[in-house]
């Protein structure tokens, strides 16, 4: 029977998430780039069409007349010059024709896998990595699952377009063979249309299955980070510490609080005790404190230790069972005492000025 504990049964950590997407791996589905590209491409197409029809004639028109010699200067000529004017005058043509092309395709691109990576920009795919030229991870990457399926997606595309194109002609067969009787112009104006007809409906097609790949990646991003619970307490200890370190980390805090607080107590006015189980140490400092405060305080082998220290250095202690209780539960160490307990305060220092009388010689 396999390990529980080393079954992927666990979501990804929101570290996991980010640590992948830093490496520039996030999900991203390359057939709803193509299908928007496609799709703009040939609405563009059929919103320029006319204005990329006039460039290309007019060129043709152009160089047909420099060809054939109707053009009073029209006499190629082999110089540098020529040449290099002939090029930038087919360039210029070309990319006056094209750009509106390109530039919608080129700007959906990009923002398609923007919007699906949230504009991520890494560096990490650009580093050179061995394991990429290694024949073997080449050989195992043809027949893994990943290629399987991707295998799958080309021959529903294949099966998609010739269905859709079927459908779309079979309509028109008919008339298409009728195109022998008609003009050069109608012919080509009709062919166009069938065309836009069957590549729009392609693209219909398209864009379903891009938004069926598009949830195909994002699941199996996450089934691909799926973490085993191990990994997951492992990925706790890395992000928040061993519990076994951070208890020793908060043992030694609470040690070295300890110590700072027994240094407090040979300060103290009194101690207020219970008579063992709690203990308060009180002072007060008339020239800088509005009340007095509590300095140290705890409750059994603390409240112990506190007695004991201050026996060591003579602190007055008074037992008072109920303000103990009070002062314990209420008030936090370095806090001045409230005003409710500013009676019972007053008559014990009423009590340690007495004492402290008698004391002297």
């Amino acid at each position: 029977m396999a390990d529980s504990g080393s079954e992927k049964t666990e979501q990804p950590t929101s570290r996991k998430l980010r640590k992948e997407r830093e490496k520039g791996h996030v999900p991203l589905s390359k057939d709803v780039i193509t299908a928007v590209s496609v799709i703009a491409s040939f609405w563009a197409i059929k919103m320029f069409g006319k204005f990329i029809y006039t460039q290309l004639f007019n060129s043709m028109e152009y160089w047909f007349k420099k060809a054939s010699g109707n053009v009073a200067d029209g006499v190629f000529s082999t110089a540098e010059g020529d040449i290099l004017n002939i090029f930038v005058r087919i360039a210029t043509t070309v990319l006056v024709a094209a750009g509106p092309l390109l530039l919608i395709s080129m700007f959906l691109s990009i923002l398609t896998t923007g919007v699906q990576t949230r504009f991520l920009v890494s560096t990490e795919a650009l580093k050179p990595k061995l394991d990429r030229f290694n024949p073997i991870n080449g050989i195992k990457n043809l027949f893994s699952s990943r290629q399987l399926v991707e295998l799958l997606k080309s021959l529903i595309k294949i099966v998609i377009i010739i269905a859709v194109i079927w459908v779309k002609l079979r309509s028109q067969i008919t008339n298409l063979a009728r195109l022998f009787d008609t003009d050069i112009l109608s012919a080509l104006v009709y062919t166009c249309s069938v065309i836009f007809d069957v590549v729009i409906s392609v693209s219909i097609a398209f864009a379903a299955v891009a938004a069926a790949d598009f949830m195909y990646q994002r699941w199996k991003y996450k089934k691909d980070l799926m973490m085993t619970k191990e990994e997951v307490k492992e990925e706790y200890k890395q992000t928040e510490g061993d519990p076994k370190i951070k208890g020793k980390i908060k043992q030694k805090q609470q040690q070295m609080a300890m110590a700072r607080m027994m240094q407090e107590v040979p300060k103290a006015d009194v101690v207020i005790r219970n008579p063992t189980h709690i203990a308060i140490a009180i002072k007060y400092d008339k020239d800088k404190d509005v009340a007095p405060r509590v300095i140290a305080k705890g409750a059994d082998n603390v409240a112990m230790k506190i007695i004991e220290v201050a026996s060591e250095h003579e602190v007055l202690m008074r037992e008072n069972i109920p303000l103990a209780h009070a002062l314990y539960d209420e008030v936090d160490i370095g806090s001045y005492i409230p005003p409710v307990f500013y009676e019972e305060i007053a008559t014990i220092y009423t009590w340690i000025y007495e004492v402290q009388n008698l004391a002297r010689p």
